[in-house]
Formats: structure tokens, sequence, C-alpha cells
């Protein structure tokens, strides 16, 4: 009889294979420099939902009716980073974090880090951000939440999930990390402010690597989370190019934001 741990292996090859079998993007190697030849939507003419976008507040329309954010579906699961050349990303699919956006509740699949922020606030690049991929919505888009970071002084939650990501980060042509540590993506979140809700900025954008397939909802944390110098460099010294991908036209689309 197979053991339970090579029959998950032999399934998320079957994944993998499917994936990279309907977006052959997916397993192209590629590099933040030639962004001009990236494969997939990335540069096809009559885009208009692309990202990251500049995203300039004062044009941002205020909207009271927008859906509030309700992390309180997070919770802690096995940590099971990706190997990958770029950046750091954390497989969250086999846990059951939910997020709650309105009325509609949407499983956390997997977020990453990018180096700096790809999405900029006012022409301002943070030092780093933070992507927490959603489930797509039936018949919708499918929710990315990003966190900015500044570099800083981080609360106690930031440092211990941010030290635990670094400490068991893989090793890009060496071993993965161990899978017996737990985490919280919920300590990736910053602060709540009153009522406990999250403003944010919504615009409607795409995957950020090839192949930049649109059908992507940003929503842009207004607040802020800090990581410390030394845990900054830590990153810098694992994936040292930057991994973000190039401003994009806003082609006229609408940002919103909301009223807190």
């Amino acid at each position: 009889m197979k053991s339970k741990s090579k029959l998950k292996v032999k399934a998320k090859t079957k994944r993998a294979k499917a994936t990279a079998a309907a977006d052959p993007c997916k397993e192209q190697p590629f590099t933040y420099a030639d962004q001009g030849n990236w494969c997939g939507q990335c540069n096809e003419a009559g885009r208009t939902r692309q990202a990251p976008i500049n995203i300039v507040t004062s044009e941002a329309t205020r909207v009271e009716s927008l859906p509030i954010l309700d992390f309180s579906g997070y919770s802690a699961t096995k940590l099971a980073p990706y190997r990958k050349y770029h950046n750091l990303k954390v497989d969250c699919s086999g846990g059951s974090s939910f997020i709650k956006i309105g009325s509609v509740s949407v499983k956390l699949v997997e977020f990453h880090l990018h180096r700096p922020s790809e999405e900029a606030i006012d022409g301002q690049r943070m030092a780093m951000v933070i992507h927490l991929v959603h489930e797509k919505i039936p018949n919708g888009s499918t929710p990315v939440v990003a966190i900015l970071v500044n570099v800083g002084q981080p609360n106690e939650n930031t440092s211990r999930i941010v030290d635990s990501l670094i400490q068991n980060a893989p090793v890009i042509n060496g071993q993965f990390a161990p899978q017996d540590v737990d985490i919280n993506p919920a300590d990736l979140l910053p602060s709540a402010g009153p009522l406990g809700r999250r403003g944010y900025y919504r615009y409607d954008g795409s995957l950020t690597t090839p192949g930049c397939e649109e059908g992507i909802t940003f929503y842009v944390l207004k607040t802020k989370v800090n990581f410390s110098r030394d845990q900054y460099e830590q990153f810098e010294k694992r994936y040292p190019f930057a991994n973000a991908r190039d401003i994009q036209p806003t082609h006229g689309r609408p940002v919103e934001q909301t009223t807190y």
C-alpha cells in the first residue's frame, strides 16, 4: 500500500502537469530584466487590466458601500514553502484559512513576497509587498490582498512569522524547509482600525508574472506593516534580484477606496 505522503506527492505532480498544460507560461523561465518578452497576456495589445499600477490616492473614488474584508477565518497551518528562484511563496491550499469579502467566503491558497512592492502609492514603491492569493470567486474574479511593507520596528506577530519564514525558507538548489512548522497568515496583517475594519484600495488587474492573466481584483490595504532592517536584508540575501513587475498603464480604469 502506498503511503499517504507518496499519494500526496503524486497528486501534486498531476496538478502541476495539468496547470502547465493549461498555461505553458507557468513553466517557462523568465527574468524581471526582460519583461518586454514575457509570454501570455503580459504584452498583448488591447489588454487594459494589467497589474501592478500606481494608485493616486486623490483620484481613488471613496465608496461607502465597498465590502468589509473579514480575516477572522484565517487560521494556523503547516508552513509549506515552494522552491522558487525569484521570491518566497508559501502554499496555503492544505490549510483552512478563509477571507470573507462582504458575504462571500473564499479560501486562501498561497502568499508570496515581492521586493520592492509592486503596487505604488502616489508614485512611491515600498520596500516589499505581501500578496495573499485566494481562490476564484464563482462567476467572479480572483481576490488578491496586498500588504505593503516598510522597513521599521515590526509588531510582535509580524516579527514572529517573518522570522519563521526566513529561518525555514527553502534553499534554491537545496532541500525544502522542515514541514513541522506552524504559521498563521493572520500574523502578516496590519493592525485593524475602528470596529476591526481594514481600509483598502480596490482595482481590477492581472497576475504579475507570466502569463499575466487578467481577472484579478486587488485589495491594497491602506495600513502597512514593518519588517526590521535585519529581516529585510535576510530576504535580500536569499533573493538578491528585484522581483517586481513594472508599473502598468491604468487605461482609465477606476480605482476605489474605502471611506475608512
